[in-house]
């Protein structure tokens, strides 16, 4: 039996492992993305393709639409393994040959990208010195808005970034003249909303690979200035994202006033929760503060992070912050029909009388998944009887750089026929899932300093009124204004105006005993996520969110 290795830009979902199995029987096939790979360094990743020559068959699958970017690096470091044959399977499904030319070509397209990468550089300090005053104007429904999404993802299109941005794009049309402007496919914004696509044909991803994202900003650049000659908007909104200072430029140019919005210094986060850091620190830290200084509004989702700001010494005048919130169109429990429900249940394998407890995420550093994964373990090791007695069961939704470590920790017999593990799934379905879950899990971690986030999850979860336990930390804490506490459950009596049950971040104990007294109570604490899931109707939708933004931009 031959053996084949597929290379893709991103892990495989179980559809695509299914299809490349349906349609590959008579081989023994391998898999391996360039998600697992991109942090070895190019001479290491030179080493990992030639180890490939083993293999009689190399096929590079470009299963994202923005294949197009990296496909010149798939086929330059192709040529390190030394064979003929190489095929090809684009986003459509149809499988095509690559030849030896075109892959030669391709180093050439690299090196051409890479002396491209040197000169954005410099262009890059001469950018970032433009400063200009800008006119004042009041945002009501007449005023034009450019909302600007810079950044760009590969593999399944899931997280909480996706349901913030569609949140304050369809609040915000609804209080401007607002034009959405992407390089991707628009997921979850509204069809009546105006859309421009920033086209991206003529990028080459090469090396530095963190530097691909200046060719992003500068793309931004050009394709939303010929739109502003055309179409001028009195406001632009930018959400902050690495290497990327494109409508705080325009902004400037055109004296337009700039709404950004901050998520926490992607610097930062990189170099404390990324695989090895940023080794363009200075230049990122640079664009950052540009666009931060840029500003005339600035939002954020904590008061960790406006009190980041100011301590960086930014305008406390013109920053305002709100939580995260939820488009109650979408996430609502009400939305739901019961057969949908089991349906989907019976699908992912559970059975009527199971007790689910969700967790959805992106696997990251600070959601605790792997806290999540080692605290199932001890509750299958040292509970298994409560667990069976009460039919508990957990759904883990999503994937990340924690992925292999959580497969790993969940994948030995004893514990996997307590967990369903269901990999990254479109946003768009991410509702339905979380509709059929009996109870949620918000376990993030300690960090360094103050907790910065404001999990989307956590919102989420509470538009379907079911109880949910969460670790104690800042915001999260701070929104449960009341709460049972963990350590306090032995005298438990009645819910009356609680409406999440915390723990001690980091605690097992606490933790564990959390999930054990959820599984083993029934209709005496509905009440707590009926709580929740007022508060989220009242105080957390993203049309609360967006009042905010303009009550702050019309009076800075």
């Amino acid at each position: 039996m031959k053996n084949k290795i597929f290379i893709s830009i991103y892990r495989f979902d179980e559809e695509y492992l299914t299809f490349i199995n349906d349609n590959f029987k008579e081989s023994e096939n391998v898999f391996v993305s360039l998600f697992e790979l991109k942090n070895k360094g190019i001479k290491n990743l030179i080493k990992e393709f030639i180890s490939y020559k083993k293999y009689d068959e190399v096929v590079i699958v470009f299963n994202d639409e923005n294949y197009f970017l990296v496909q010149d690096l798939f086929y330059t470091l192709s040529l390190s393994i030394f064979s003929l044959n190489i095929t090809r399977i684009l986003p459509d499904k149809r499988q095509e040959k690559v030849s030896l030319l075109k892959r030669i070509s391709s180093v050439f397209k690299m090196i051409g990208s890479a002396i491209e990468t040197k000169k954005l550089v410099k262009k890059i300090a001469s950018d970032i010195r433009v400063k200009n005053q800008k006119s004042k104007i009041k945002l009501d429904m007449n005023s034009k808005v450019f909302y600007l999404k810079t950044n760009l993802s590969f593999g399944t299109k899931a997280g909480g970034s996706l349901g913030h941005i569609s949140g304050v794009v369809n609040s915000l049309a609804k209080k401007s003249d607002l034009t959405y402007i992407s390089a991707e496919i628009p997921i979850m914004i509204d069809e009546s909303i105006k859309k421009e696509k920033i086209y991206l044909n003529d990028v080459v991803y090469s090396v530095p690979y963190e530097l691909n994202s200046i060719k992003i900003n500068e793309a931004f650049l050009n394709q939303v200035d010929e739109l502003m000659l055309a179409n001028k908007p009195e406001v632009i909104y930018q959400r902050l994202t690495l290497f990327n200072y494109a409508g705080a430029y325009l902004s400037n140019k055109y004296k337009v006033p700039l709404i950004v919005e901050y998520n926490g210094s992607e610097v930062w986060v990189q170099n404390n929760w990324g695989t090895d850091g940023l080794k363009y620190s200075k230049l990122a830290l640079d664009m950052e503060k540009y666009v931060l200084n840029s500003a005339d509004t600035i939002i954020t989702v904590s008061q960790v992070l406006q009190d980041e700001l100011i301590e960086r010494g930014f305008d406390k005048d013109k920053i305002v912050f709100y939580p995260n919130c939820i488009d109650e169109r979408v996430y609502d429990y009400k939305n739901f029909q019961e057969p949908n429900k089991v349906t989907l249940r019976e699908k992912l394998g559970f059975n009527k009388n199971d007790k689910i407890f969700t967790f959805i995420g992106t696997f990251g550093a600070w959601h605790g998944v792997e806290f999540l994964a080692n605290s199932i373990v001890r509750l299958v090791q040292d509970h298994k009887q409560e667990l069976d007695n009460s039919n508990v069961k957990f759904l883990l939704i999503g994937d990340g750089l924690l992925g292999e470590k959580v497969r790993s920790l969940l994948g030995t017999e004893d514990i996997k026929s307590y967990v369903k593990l269901t990999g990254l799934i479109p946003q768009k379905e991410a509702p339905i899932y979380l509709s059929i879950s009996d109870c949620f899990l918000s376990p993030h971690i300690k960090q360094k300093g103050k907790f910065i986030g404001s999990p989307t999850k956590l919102f989420e979860y509470m538009a379907f009124a079911k109880p949910i336990i969460a670790s104690n930390l800042d915001q999260i804490g701070e929104v449960f204004a009341d709460k049972l506490y963990a350590n306090e459950l032995d005298k438990f009596n009645t819910i009356k105006s609680d409406s999440a049950i915390v723990y001690e971040p980091d605690n097992y104990d606490e933790f564990i005993k959390s999930i054990l007294f959820v599984a083993t109570k029934g209709n005496e604490i509905e009440n707590i996520g009926k709580n929740a899931y007022e508060m989220a109707m009242e105080k957390y939708t993203w049309d609360v969110h967006v009042d905010k933004i303009v009550e702050k931009f019309n009076n800075a």
